[in-house]
């Protein structure tokens, strides 16, 4: 009797613990406007041609009507992002789609999420930015004071921030949570 008791404790402290947590990352998330995804590793996997993530669209169709959405991708092994997206049946979700391939614009250092926020007309409090690599995607966001999702999955899931500014204010395992969290 008293073990029972003892596991029922634990695991309300584990739910509590959960709702505070969830609440915090709410918190941390407040005031979005604007969603920069990456795509490969977020949205679609790198395979070749790369194949869309089971919750990808779900994420995209749920999040459209409270978000706009944009799509920032190096895509150094694509040639044709719109027609990628096109074919895949996201394309659109997207109110922007800046492929860096060959641009003067980099994730790593900022300067592509500047870009979004300069062609968006928002500030940084607006855009948050979901990505899976924490260098580029987390980091980069972060140098130019934007918030940043971390989706761990896939190619870099095992990656680990080496840096101050890569590690997320979030991280997540699946777009599903993020709908969750964005709600």
């Amino acid at each position: 009797m008293k073990k029972q008791m003892k596991n029922k404790m634990k695991n309300k402290i584990t739910i509590s613990e959960n709702i505070h947590h969830v609440k915090l990352q709410k918190e941390k998330v407040q005031k979005v406007k604007v969603i920069a995804f990456d795509l490969q590793g977020t949205l679609v996997d790198h395979s070749d041609p790369p194949l869309l993530f089971l919750d990808s669209k779900y994420c995209l169709e749920k999040l459209e009507q409270h978000f706009l959405l944009v799509l920032v991708t190096e895509g150094k092994v694509l040639d044709n992002v719109d027609e990628l997206l096109s074919s895949l049946g996201i394309k659109e979700f997207f109110q922007l789609v800046l492929h860096l391939k060959g641009t003067e614009h980099h994730k790593v250092d900022g300067s592509a999420f500047l870009e979004v926020l300069k062609k968006m007309n928002i500030s940084a409090e607006d855009l948050i930015v979901v990505g899976d690599v924490p260098q580029s995607d987390i980091g980069g966001a972060h140098k130019i004071g934007v918030r940043a999702i971390r989706i761990k999955r896939g190619k870099f899931q095992s990656l680990i921030p080496t840096l101050t500014g890569e590690e997320a204010d979030v991280e997540i395992s699946s777009l599903s949570e993020l709908v969750l969290l964005l709600q």
